[in-house]
């Protein structure tokens, strides 16, 4: 599976400070603020092998009723999230009828791990239409809080099943708590 750098250790300081005033995004940060938006289609991605890890009890990303909202092709990014922080994940499709849903899973400052191969993780969000199961063209979000540690976070675009083409957003804010 490919993983798109996005910020992170895999980005360079100088797109670093384009979002923010502060040049280390390790613990000494106190004022980490920024938002973005890029571009993507879920045929930069792949179909995962197993959806099982979500439903693991030390995931809980999704229960496995709603694995046909993630059945499509997963498009990966990274960022590495300070302390004191509030990391938001919102996904819009460029098209009326693409489907996408988000979900972001916050690691531990010292792994990576990449669906299939989750394990285990400090928190996953997810934003799907859970009461619907669908909303081709509208927005889902979701967000997660790095209290006293810094993360690892992963974010996940996903298409419904039989999804493997789509364009859309990925706004990322990076606000302080």
């Amino acid at each position: 599976m490919r993983l798109l750098p996005l910020l992170s250790v895999l980005a360079c300081e100088e797109k670093l400070n384009e979002w923010s005033e502060t040049s280390d995004w390790g613990s000494n940060v106190t004022a980490a603020s920024f938002e973005t938006d890029m571009s993507g289609d879920l045929s930069e991605g792949e179909i995962l092998s197993s959806l099982d890890w979500a439903q693991n009890s030390s995931v809980a990303c999704w229960p496995g009723t709603e694995h046909q909202n993630f059945m499509g092709t997963h498009v990966f990014y990274s960022i590495h999230q300070p302390a004191h922080s509030k990391l938001t994940a919102t996904v819009t499709p460029q098209d009326a009828n693409v489907d996408v849903n988000v979900y972001i899973l916050q690691q531990g400052g010292g792994s990576y791990q990449i669906p299939p191969d989750v394990t285990s993780v400090v928190t996953c969000e997810v934003g799907f239409p859970q009461s619907t199961d669908a909303n081709p063209g509208e927005e889902d979000s979701a967000y997660v809080v790095a209290i006293q540690n810094e993360y690892n976070v992963l974010i996940g675009v996903a298409g419904p099943e039989g999804a493997s083409s789509g364009a859309y957003t990925l706004r990322l804010s990076l606000e302080d708590y």
